[in-house]
């Protein structure tokens, strides 16, 4: 079982959201464990490895998630890109 992308990061928020995805090399699905930054909500999903989960690749590779309670999207950046960002 080899790891082609794994992610664990706080979300910026009031309510302190978190995301964790674990996409393994074996499977067409990443496993992603979210708490939504809005509402505090928490789930843990199966999520398939293509559009509209995941938009471009290398560099500007980012994830596009919604709460399946309130709705709110989210929109994670590759972790290089988003530390440029912040820059």
């Amino acid at each position: 079982m080899a790891i082609e992308y794994i992610t664990t990061r706080e979300l910026e928020s009031k309510k302190g959201g978190k995301i964790r995805i674990l996409k393994l090399q074996e499977q067409a699905d990443a496993v992603v464990e979210f708490t939504c930054p809005e509402c505090g909500f928490a789930e843990k999903r199966k999520e398939a490895w293509s559009s509209p989960f995941i938009e471009g690749e290398g560099a500007n590779l980012k994830f596009n998630l919604s709460c399946k309670k309130c709705g709110f999207k989210n929109k994670i950046l590759k972790l290089k890109k988003e530390v440029k960002k912040k820059k």
